[in-house]
């Protein structure tokens, strides 16, 4: 018994992996289905190995697995991925197909109204994301706390802060930017106690906290490993 894996390549060629012969293309070939087995006939009347159904899986490019419990599912599914083994005698399947082809398609109006949908993969299937939900994942984050005192995690995941000091604090910090990567932070403190910054940031600090002043922005340039650049300002 072999097994047959159906996959879409992302030219929109198709590759098969039998279990048992490996990996082959085809050019010319129908994909056959009688008797409760399916087959592979090439154009020039060879026939390859015979599968039930359920050893046979399909895969769309980058998708996962897709198995099937009745020929008619599968041979629908086959004829709506474009396998060229299917003969559709010129009739294309209802539903909307998406070309991989980025000059099918015309240019989107701007600016974005917020309702227009993009499609990605996740890794592991297709999904639906809006513009709405993009900006959202875009926009900064803000962490708001007017109880700070003792240790105050900065977890650069966010962007900026709005902060009181109740106490002393000594700040640590967290989920740094990658290897390569920059990225600049903004704290908004306030509070009249001694606040004690992360190793590193007073190697080239401009400005000093004031406790008496009505607020101090902190702005924190990250640039490699270990280098930070920080202006401490507070209102004239």
């Amino acid at each position: 018994m072999s097994t047959l894996q159906i996959r879409k390549l992302q030219s929109g060629a198709f590759k098969h992996v039998d279990s048992i012969d490996g990996e082959f293309f085809l050019g010319r070939f129908s994909f056959k289905q009688e008797f409760n087995k399916a087959f592979l006939v090439e154009a020039y009347g060879a026939t390859r190995r015979k599968y039930s159904i359920a050893e046979i899986s399909v895969y769309n490019y980058l998708g996962t697995a897709e198995t099937f419990t009745n020929w008619t599912d599968l041979l629908n599914r086959l004829t709506d991925l474009g396998y060229t083994g299917i003969e559709t005698n010129g009739i294309i399947p209802a539903g909307a197909y998406l070309s991989d082809d980025p000059t099918q398609y015309l240019d989107a109006t701007l600016p974005l109204t917020g309702t227009e949908v993009a499609i990605l993969n996740n890794g592991t299937t297709w999904v639906s994301i809006t513009w709405n939900n993009i900006k959202a994942q875009l926009a900064e984050k803000l962490v708001t706390n007017a109880t700070v005192t003792g240790s105050y995690a900065i977890d650069w995941s966010n962007d900026v802060w709005d902060l009181t000091l109740t106490g002393n604090t000594t700040l640590t910090e967290s989920n740094l930017p990658a290897t390569g990567k920059t990225k600049t932070i903004t704290l908004n403190i306030s509070g009249n106690f001694a606040l004690t910054y992360p190793a590193g940031w007073t190697s080239k600090i401009t400005g000093a906290y004031s406790g008496t002043a009505t607020l101090n922005t902190i702005t924190i340039q990250y640039y490699g490993v270990g280098k930070y650049k920080v202006l401490i300002v507070q209102p004239s």
